[in-house]
């Protein structure tokens, strides 16, 4: 016999519980909890209020719990933003742009439109149709050759620059084009002088003409020209268009 009553009993059994538990957390205050480092397994104390959080025992092993390795160059590093496994995969932008080119290049290797060599360019230019020769020599060589279709001949900007400063308006309408320069016409076109382009570009058979006119005869008289029809450029140029047939067939070419 203890001499309490149930009741009593009960009632002791619960204060000693709350007594044992507030002198647990007492002595967790004072002393911490165990328990293990995140990166060594190492045992430690922690506080109650922070062992919810990641746990160290160090600040050696915290650095080498957060640094990585750079994705391009190998080296290791501490990311800025250590909670992200997606971001500071790199330790550098430099390290970034070089794996994405490496995944996503930038350049190819092609062969040069005239010497055959390969050599390197953007795939950017590839894509504008640029990119086709491997040095300005060997694009002198290509145009001398008359592999570009913007070929006009040798010394051709000067020759072009001399008709537009002989004729100062458009031949046939007499205008001025002041937002943009005349363009200077083959009477007969290029395409049937090219072999000879010192007959293409004789000053007798170029003129200077407005952006319009230059349109209405590369459309509407150059078409006809290809059937034979000389009847639309005579029109169109008169004693201009005689004296560069003239000029043609003094040099023994058939048109």
């Amino acid at each position: 016999m203890t001499g309490f009553t149930s009741t009593q009993q009960s009632h002791t059994s619960e204060v000693g519980y709350f007594i044992a538990l507030t002198r647990k957390r007492h002595l967790g205050r004072m002393f911490g909890m165990k328990v293990f480092c995140a990166n060594c397994d190492a045992r430690f104390h922690r506080s109650p209020s922070q062992v919810k959080k990641a746990n160290y025992c160090s600040q050696v092993c915290w650095k080498q719990a957060h640094e990585r390795e750079c994705g391009w160059c190998g080296i290791t590093f501490k990311p800025k933003n250590h909670k992200s496994e997606t971001h500071g995969r790199f330790c550098s932008q430099t390290c970034w742009r070089k794996k994405v080119h490496s995944e996503n290049p930038r350049t190819a290797q092609v062969a040069c439109g005239h010497c055959e060599k390969e050599f390197t360019t953007y795939q950017s230019g590839i894509k504008r149709g640029q990119g086709k020769y491997c040095s300005k020599t060997c694009v002198n060589s290509s145009r001398t050759l008359g592999q570009s279709s913007n070929w006009r001949g040798k010394g051709w900007k000067t020759i072009r620059r001399a008709i537009r400063e002989r004729d100062e308006v458009c031949v046939r309408c007499g205008e001025a084009d002041k937002n943009r320069r005349l363009s200077v016409d083959h009477i007969i076109p290029w395409r049937y002088l090219s072999e000879n382009p010192k007959v293409a570009n004789h000053p007798d058979n170029l003129a200077a003409l407005c952006v319009s006119c230059h349109g209405i005869k590369t459309v509407a008289i150059e078409r006809p020209l290809a059937k034979g029809d000389f009847a639309p450029l005579h029109k169109f140029y008169g004693d201009r268009a005689e004296r560069a047939i003239a000029l043609a067939k003094q040099y023994g070419l058939k048109l």
